[in-house]
């Protein structure tokens, strides 16, 4: 990858982590950050399902981890949880009408 390229790539994750810190808290983690978007591009872009499991799947970390995760995330609004009807353990997650709103603000940036 050219520096080119890099550095336009580096100035839209920082350009999208100054506007959820701006939007959000100032403090949210990365790796919270790093789950919203999984969530929005599985979710709100591809019309996926996911479990709470898949997003920590996909982020190689724990279930505990993806689970704080996600706890910030519903604390904030963003997301919504809700049982799997076949299998109760299983958490599916969705954007909040909070969350399909700051999509639509990203969009714009």
């Amino acid at each position: 990858m050219s520096g080119v390229k890099l550095t336009k790539h580096v100035n839209e994750a920082i350009k999208l982590f100054e506007f959820v810190r701006k939007e959000l808290d100032p403090w949210v983690g990365v790796q919270t950050g790093f789950a919203f978007l999984l969530i929005v591009k599985h979710t709100h872009v591809n019309e996926e399902e996911m479990r709470v499991m898949d997003i920590g799947a996909m982020m190689a970390t724990s279930s505990a981890s993806a689970s704080r995760n996600m706890h910030w995330l519903v604390k904030h609004q963003l997301v919504e949880l809700y049982e799997n009807p076949d299998r109760r353990i299983e958490k599916f997650v969705r954007l909040s009408k909070r969350g399909k709103d700051l999509v639509k603000r990203l969009e714009a940036l």
